[in-house]
């Protein structure tokens, strides 16, 4: 079908985080790869150093080595997040050692930093409130993300069993598994689409993405073990009640959700 439209106009397909696909989405993606070069199709595909895609690279393929970013990137990319005002020198500071340069860690450090109360606003930047204590930004992503995630008091729960859906659910997915009613449940999923924890995708209904995978993965550690186990239970008993059509097409995924809960 991608062939048939590119025949017509340009199509661009994108597919992120390459690392965590499977394996007849990878077949899927060889294929298309060795065929763009002959269509009107242009193919982007992210993946983390540590993964090789599988097929030989086309001569039509250039791969880019995405490097961190230099010191006043990370201070130009902060102001961005900050609303274009920027903060106080000593926390950019911290935030170029500590970030790395690495993007998403900036952006989360960045909301982070503005939602603790070190910082007030100003009319054109932000100033300290107090000192500066030592360590006050977290040393990691991960750790960046639990701390934002602990600030969204209801909601942070939420996140946490959609988290256990995958990258995304619908609200109705939610619901079935979110510890709250559905009034509440509202009110906490346009909280977290506020924090920009997640994002609002209309597909066949609405949808609720994980801006990326890292805030997924941090949801779903920050969730207890025993925890965890129950809503994996939940999510196999709500696909094979409610998503007949899943299990028939996808039903290594109900094991999959059997197998966590320990419902071998």
């Amino acid at each position: 079908m991608l062939r048939e439209l590119a025949a017509h106009q340009p199509v661009l397909l994108i597919v992120e985080d390459l690392h965590w696909v499977d394996p007849s989405t990878l077949e899927f993606l060889g294929r298309l790869v060795a065929q763009a070069a002959a269509a009107r199709l242009y193919v982007l595909l992210t993946w983390r150093p540590e993964f090789q895609p599988p097929w030989s690279p086309p001569a039509h393929q250039t791969t880019l080595p995405l490097g961190c970013l230099l010191p006043a990137q990370v201070e130009e990319l902060a102001t961005q997040v900050a609303g274009g005002k920027p903060l106080p020198p000593v926390v950019l500071e911290q935030m170029v050692v500590k970030t790395e340069g690495v993007p998403p860690f900036v952006e989360e450090l960045t909301r982070l930093v503005l939602a603790s109360g070190l910082v007030r606003e100003e009319a054109d930047h932000y100033a300290l409130t107090g000192p500066l204590p030592p360590l006050a930004i977290p040393p990691t992503v991960q750790a960046s993300l639990v701390a934002r995630l602990e600030q969204l008091g209801e909601a942070k729960a939420v996140a946490q069993v959609g988290a256990v859906w995958g990258r995304g659910g619908t609200e109705a997915q939610i619901q079935a598994v979110a510890p709250v009613e559905w009034r509440q449940l509202d009110q906490a999923l346009a909280r977290l689409v506020e924090a920009d924890i997640l994002r609002e995708v209309l597909l066949l209904r609405m949808t609720y993405v994980c801006k990326h995978a890292l805030i997924q993965e941090a949801a779903y550690a920050s969730l207890p073990l025993d925890r965890r186990q129950q809503v994996y239970g939940q999510v196999a008993q709500v696909l094979a009640a409610q998503f007949p059509e899943t299990v028939v097409t996808k039903p290594e995924l109900v094991a999959q959700h059997y197998t966590a809960a320990g419902l071998h």
